[in-house]
């Protein structure tokens, strides 16, 4: 599942996510995602409620 925060309504909305196939997908799965952007998603606070 995937998150989007409206900054307006100040809201996280779930967000659908297209299936990728074929190129796109090994292309996706290849990347490696910067640690600086991973430190700042673990230093947000959110407030999270289970589904």
């Amino acid at each position: 599942m995937v998150y989007s925060y409206d900054e307006k309504q100040k809201q996280v909305k779930l967000v659908k996510v297209p299936k990728l196939h074929g190129g796109d997908a090994r292309r996706v799965e290849s990347l490696k995602v910067p640690k600086s952007f991973l430190n700042n998603v673990m230093k947000m606070k959110l407030n999270v409620t289970s589904a």
